[in-house]
């Protein structure tokens, strides 16, 4: 970010991943609960908060949500 190198957790970099490798698709809801959260039940908050930190760390407009489908890396 803005040439800084910045460290991402665990679950931030899962995301990115499953996001970069998915790209320019949409991932569900569901298949980033069962890649992040190994098919837990995570809370809409858990979920939510970890869009927020991610969003934080790099763009606020690098992942997009698709309301009621999931989210999107845009990488335009």
């Amino acid at each position: 970010k803005r040439s800084e190198v910045l460290t991402l957790n665990k679950k931030e970099a899962k995301l990115l991943n499953l996001l970069l490798k998915n790209a320019p698709n949409v991932v569900s809801y569901e298949n980033i609960e069962y890649h992040i959260w190994e098919d837990l039940d995570v809370s809409k908050e858990a979920f939510k908060s970890l869009i927020k930190d991610l969003r934080k760390k790099t763009s606020k407009d690098l992942i997009r949500n698709i309301s009621g489908t999931g989210y999107k890396i845009d990488l335009s």
